[in-house]
């Protein structure tokens, strides 16, 4: 009884590695994830499988393995101003020092961050899933707003010219505005 052939594939690299290893003997760890889904990115992004190209250099500092790393990728978001999907690129570099306890914050300098995992089976996944996250805006918006998508007049909010602002009395020469004016007396009810 013959088998099929074994599909090719090229082989990829373990996820959890162990990073006193790969320090000591100063190594790069690099990877692709094409098809892994973050769990925690499926709440700020409309998809939690991107395509990521991560590369990790590996050595010690003060005893301690360090990572700096660089990762690549594309998240698809929704534009705040458009409520459009929009492709925001990440391109983002990332010094960490792994410590085993919060008891060794101390010890980090300032040009590293701190990692607190197992050294001996570092989780790559979570790692680039946190940095991910890190590199995100916190607003997502279309860079120029011409890539927005047309909407109605007078509701994209963050321009002068367009922003929505609640009635008020004229502004004449010389008055005063005292937008919460009537506040105390609406307290008083």
């Amino acid at each position: 009884m013959s088998r099929p052939p074994a599909e090719s594939t090229a082989p990829t690299p373990s996820t959890v590695v162990d990073a006193e290893v790969l320090a000591h003997g100063r190594l790069t760890w690099e990877g692709e994830f094409n098809d892994t889904r973050f769990a925690r990115l499926k709440d700020v992004a409309l998809s939690d499988s991107p395509q990521v190209a991560v590369k990790l250099a590996f050595a010690i500092l003060d005893h301690r393995p360090v990572v700096e790393g660089t990762l690549n990728t594309e998240v698809e978001l929704v534009c705040q101003r458009c409520m459009a999907a929009m492709r925001h690129p990440v391109s983002e570099q990332f010094a960490l020092m792994l410590i085993g306890s919060e008891d060794d914050l101390d010890q980090v300098p300032e040009s590293y961050e701190p990692w607190l995992s197992n050294v001996q089976r570092l989780n790559i996944v979570d790692l680039i899933e946190e940095q991910l996250l890190l590199a995100l805006p916190l607003i997502a918006k279309h860079v120029d707003q011409q890539d927005c998508v047309q909407i109605a007049p007078g509701l994209l909010l963050d321009t002068p010219e367009n922003s929505v602002v609640a009635p008020q009395e004229t502004n004449q020469v010389g008055s005063v505005q005292r937008p919460f004016g009537n506040l105390r007396e609406l307290l008083r009810k």
